[in-house]
């Protein structure tokens, strides 16, 4: 059942991708930035009334709106590259998300990786440059 799962998250996740990248040639990133963005914030709001324990404190909001803004500049800067790059080079450049998560928690969170951990992020960063070397060359 898992790996049913897991193939249809990543076939949901690739037509996302490939409606993401069409939908550009009709509208600009800003407007797709705010469709999803303002659909998203609908939908989260919306549950967060049906949460338990209820965290609908003044402090949750010192954490939700940077995380609205960060979203909405990373999405932004992701549909300007979608809009300019092949899609089969953009979507691999989002594996780098490890390795800044990595970071971050190492000096905001005091997380330490295995070295299991420390393989697979520099086994994906290896494939993503071998991808934009090849790309480069050509």
């Amino acid at each position: 059942m898992s790996i049913l799962l897991a193939l249809l998250n990543g076939t949901l996740w690739a037509l996302l991708d490939l409606l993401r990248k069409q939908s550009l040639n009709y509208l600009n990133e800003f407007a797709i930035a705010f469709i999803l963005i303002f659909s998203q914030l609908i939908l989260f709001s919306i549950l967060l009334l049906f949460t338990y324990p209820k965290i609908m404190t003044i402090n949750y909001f010192y954490y939700y709106i940077p995380l609205i803004v960060l979203n909405t500049i990373s999405l932004l800067l992701f549909l300007k590259n979608i809009k300019i790059e092949d899609i089969s080079l953009s979507i691999p450049i989002l594996s780098f998300t490890p390795l800044f998560s990595a970071v971050y928690a190492y000096f905001f969170l005091d997380e330490k990786l295995y070295f299991s951990e420390f393989l697979g992020i520099f086994s994906i960063l290896i494939g993503v440059i071998f991808l934009y070397s090849k790309s480069m060359s050509v």
